[in-house]
């Protein structure tokens, strides 16, 4: 018997409900009591790509969970890449407060960085060693970039 299983993306259905699992999960967690996004936030989950699938996902709900007061979580809380995906290049665009050209190839540099990253994550099933090998750096510099960018 073979079935085929669409990816996250087109799947968007499923959206609120991981939400509302990960709510349970990280209420018990963190022993928390908050009950829902609100509206605008979930409309961001369900317009996301989620290029890194559930994970991706979970990780998002987690970061708004832990940066979240409230009974309610808002946009205050999402990762600026779920809020910006669509303007993804304005790292390359916005110069009005670049202080040095070092500094704005620092941004760049940092962002193609974090994609390369991610992508090769998700290529390998999250395997840090291969990850590392293919990327030509340490298991170390590998996880260290990892954490530095909330992957």
């Amino acid at each position: 018997m073979d079935f085929t299983l669409l990816p996250f993306r087109d799947r968007r259905e499923d959206i609120p409900l991981l939400v509302s699992h990960f709510l349970e999960v990280y209420n018990k967690r963190y022993n928390k009591k908050i009950r829902a996004f609100d509206k605008a936030s979930m409309n961001i989950f369900i317009s996301y790509s989620w290029p890194g699938n559930v994970r991706e996902l979970s990780n998002t709900v987690n970061q708004a969970f832990l940066l979240n007061d409230g009974e309610i979580i808002s946009l205050r809380g999402f990762k600026k890449n779920v809020l910006h995906e669509k303007n993804d290049l304005n790292v390359f665009r916005d110069f009005s407060s670049v202080k040095s050209l070092k500094e704005k190839i620092g941004e760049i540099k940092e962002h193609y960085e974090k994609m390369i990253i991610k992508e090769y994550l998700n290529k390998n099933s999250n395997n840090k060693s291969k990850t590392a090998r293919e990327l030509a750096v340490t298991r170390k510099t590998l996880s260290q970039k990892i954490s530095k960018y909330g992957l």
